[in-house]
């Protein structure tokens, strides 16, 4: 041992300088070896750094993937007018009489100029069963109240036709059914109710039909039926938008899972504020903003702020509800489904000509003019395209879905039901993780691309993530921290063959959802039975 001590002793310029510290050349020699040290931990450390630094951290420092990329190069531009999802013109007309040139109307042509409004979709009232003659009968109720504009004006079911129209002034209406309860035994007659103007269908209204129950059910509601699948798939390939609003969790969810085209709900608000059957909960939105689709905020004062109180409802009350949902993340899956004609509208926002009101409100909250644009318009504008394009989602590629929907325990004992955490998306009753067990959240389909993965559990909580390959080789280790509201996400590899994704809490921990988000193959997947 002593020779090896000698030899230390000989060579360690801190040994050296230890005995002669005046010695120039002992000094230089430490210095330049420190200096290497110090070189080779930074490189040695970088990596480690890239793993754990602070937007790993998502719960405090929130990062949110858009659902959709930036307008591509040569795209059409986003218009320069505002979209309602929905206002019930023809209801008001065959009830008060009103018509688009009556100045006591809510939503005459002048009050939507007001309101920067160049494409409206007007509302054709449920039928009572089947009978698309029905709906006809409608359309031509609709034809009659355009034709009193004078021009001034038009139905349409194509995007650059309600463009042009908006562009000379004028108003575009799109038609939206109400309850497909009318297109039972007639889905064939599809197209020719588009080409007069049939852009959008609600597969229910308040009640449920043969294609699905509705979320007024009072036992246990159901999704989608056969008939409803078949109405899905019919609607999909005849480039008509899909609106889930009434319609039961189950099926919204099964809907937007497997539609491959952005889904709307046209007229809700969140059930977050106020409680009731047909409003969104927080995930149902955040799911719409990340698949491509839109939510629409009704004026409709009982769900804005309750039965009891619905008369006080004020300008401050529809911003909540926005501002909640941009909180949330979902800015890019937010419109406007005003329902004026159908509601007595909240203060401030009494007629379609004052919705500027509501734009200056949210100016003063912070929004940017982007994040306003899009919800006045420009996100509508985005979804619909992609519905109206040859293929939707398959083409664009830009919506993200849940990837991830078989799900299992891979060590520990876990107390709750499984079921209600890695399900695909619906939230439940919470399952208690201990701090040894891993949950193992499998890809339904390896031809996705993983984009991150979202938890949603106890506050706070911080959270160790693994991702594998099929082979099991690791390919990401992160630590993810939920945020003050229990959601926190996680960018995962791409492209890297990933097959199964391992969370683990570091102390005891709630869990009510885990769900990989990424890009979907598109392709339309719906169940025969």
């Amino acid at each position: 041992m002593k020779p090896k001590a000698r030899g230390i002793e000989r060579t360690n310029p801190v040994v050296l300088m230890a005995k002669n510290p005046y010695n120039l050349s002992t000094m230089w020699r430490f210095v330049t070896q420190l200096i290497v040290v110090w070189c080779l931990t930074l490189v040695a450390c970088r990596s480690d750094v890239e793993q754990t630094r602070a937007p790993d951290f998502v719960g405090s420092a929130p990062q949110h993937v858009s659902p959709v990329a930036t307008e591509r190069a040569g795209g059409t531009p986003e218009p320069e007018f505002n979209i309602d999802l929905i206002e019930d013109i023809l209801f008001r007309s065959q009830r008060d009489g009103w018509t688009l040139v009556d100045p006591a109307a809510h939503t005459s042509l002048d009050k939507l100029r007001k309101g920067g409004l160049g494409l409206v979709f007007a509302a054709l009232p449920s039928a009572e069963g089947p009978g698309v003659e029905q709906v006809v009968k409608q359309i031509e109720a609709m034809e009659k109240l355009v034709a009193q504009t004078g021009g001034a004006a038009r139905i349409t079911a194509e995007l650059d036709q309600a463009q042009a129209i908006a562009r000379s002034a004028g108003v575009a209406f799109m038609l939206l059914l109400e309850g497909a309860q009318a297109l039972q035994g007639s889905l064939e007659r599809l197209p020719e109710l588009k080409a007069r103007g049939l852009a959008m269908v609600g597969i229910v209204s308040s009640r449920g039909n043969a294609f699905a129950d509705s979320a007024a059910a009072l036992r246990n509601p159901s999704g989608l039926t056969k008939a409803g699948r078949e109405l899905l798939r019919a609607l999909v390939e005849a480039g008509i938008a899909v609106d889930l609003t009434h319609a039961s969790p189950a099926a919204f969810w099964e809907a937007l899972c497997t539609a491959g085209v952005p889904v709307f709900v046209t007229h809700t608000a969140s059930a977050g504020i106020r409680p009731a059957s047909r409003n969104l909960d927080d995930l149902q939105v955040l799911a719409l903003a990340r698949t491509g689709g839109l939510v629409g905020l009704v004026l409709n004062p009982e769900l804005i702020k309750g039965e009891a109180q619905g008369a006080g409802a004020g300008v401050s009350d529809v911003v909540a509800h926005l501002q909640r949902w941009k909180e949330l993340g979902a800015t890019t899956g937010i419109a406007l489904g005003t329902d004026y004609g159908g509601i007595v509208p909240p203060s401030g926002l009494e007629d379609a000509s004052k919705l500027p009101t509501l734009s200056s409100a949210l100016r003063a909250k912070g929004w940017s003019e982007g994040d306003l644009r899009g919800v006045l318009g420009g996100n509508a504008w985005r979804a619909l395209k992609m519905v109206s394009s040859p293929g939707g989602l398959a083409t664009t590629g830009e919506a993200l879905h849940p990837i991830a929907l078989e799900c299992d325990c891979a060590e520990g004992e876990i107390e709750g039901p499984l079921s209600a955490t890695c399900d695909g998306l619906v939230l439940g009753t919470s399952a208690t993780i201990p701090q040894e067990a891993r949950l193992r959240l499998r890809l339904s389909d390896m031809r996705s691309e993983p984009v991150r993965l979202e938890l949603f559990g106890e506050p706070g909580t911080l959270w160790q993530i693994e991702a594998q390959n099929v082979d099991g080789r690791p390919l990401t280790t992160r630590l993810l921290q939920l945020d003050e509201t229990g959601k926190g996400s996680v960018p995962l590899p791409s492209g890297r063959g990933m097959a199964r994704v391992f969370v683990s809490p570091t102390r005891v921990s709630e869990l009510r959802e885990a769900v990989v988000w990424g890009h979907w193959p598109g392709a339309l997947d719906l169940k025969e039975n």
